[in-house]
């Protein structure tokens, strides 16, 4: 999907679930080592929904994946502030902001 909305769009289901971010929090601020970029550093992005629900991952509006069961998404961090989405194939909707800084 090229967005959030065109894959509401093009796939909104109504049940009855509940969905939200674990982690990151809502305004979290993560630190990563610059010079450790050949260590593959990632940052966990977790969901809570059911096990059988395909959850899609998005960062700023770009499609990281879907995950079925374990709801964790990693991802390998960049400077900068950042929204993330996990979208149920229910449509159901879960976001949060957060911000990753670089250290020496």
């Amino acid at each position: 999907p090229k967005s959030v909305d065109a894959y509401l769009n093009k796939n909104l289901k109504k049940d009855t679930l509940t969905l939200n971010i674990i982690q990151p929090t809502h305004q979290q601020i993560f630190y990563y080592q610059d010079n450790l970029k050949h260590l593959k550093q990632s940052l966990p992005m977790e969901a809570n929904a059911s096990p059988n629900e395909t959850l899609h991952w998005f960062l700023n509006d770009d499609y990281l994946g879907k995950t079925v069961g374990s709801h964790i998404c990693f991802w390998e961090p960049q400077p900068g502030q950042f929204l993330v989405k996990a979208v149920a194939e229910n449509g159901l909707t879960a976001q949060a902001n957060f911000e990753v800084k670089s250290i020496d």
